[in-house]
């Protein structure tokens, strides 16, 4: 399965947008935001995206969305969280944007996901902690260069990509 990951996109339409088009085009089946979604165009825009390729779509939320979290919902209604956990393909996933860093370092030490996936640093980085695989995609806005990152989970293959 192929999963694109992106966070910190901080608002920004049009970036967003590019970095998720670069996704779907690669054949990216579910689409992971790691946080700091920053507006709900944003939210709107890469869901609609999503739903026109069949392709899932998970967020959560990061600490620039604070402001307003009470009212951001996913595509299925539910509102979004700051924590997500599922399970893609056989692979346990949990999804944290990473500014609480002790839930992060809770949720990674517990060695229950095969990987984890956050943002907030925006420096994409690709690390193994005991069984588990922490990724984070870098950021689509205020990073140079900004970057998304595409898994390939049947071969545990991660491409890092300037968008």
């Amino acid at each position: 399965m192929n999963i694109g990951i992106l966070s910190d996109t901080h608002g920004h339409a049009i970036r967003a947008i590019r970095a998720i088009e670069t996704l779907l085009s690669r054949g990216c089946e579910v689409i992971l935001h790691c946080g700091d979604i920053g507006s709900e165009e944003v939210l709107e825009e890469l869901a609609a995206r999503c739903a026109a390729h069949s392709a899932a779509f998970h967020a959560v939320l990061g600490n620039v969305d604070e402001y307003e979290a009470t009212f951001w919902r996913g595509p299925d209604g539910r509102p979004i969280t700051y924590r997500a956990e599922l399970t893609l393909a056989g692979k346990r996933i949990a999804i944290l944007h990473g500014h609480h860093r002790s839930a992060l370092e809770q949720v990674i030490a517990s060695g229950d996901f095969d990987y984890v996936f956050t943002g907030h640093t925006h420096a994409a980085s690709d690390e193994r902690v005991g069984r588990t695989r922490v990724i984070n995609p870098g950021a689509v806005y205020r990073a140079n260069p900004p970057t998304i990152a595409m898994l390939d989970t049947a071969e545990d293959r991660l491409e890092l990509i300037a968008c």
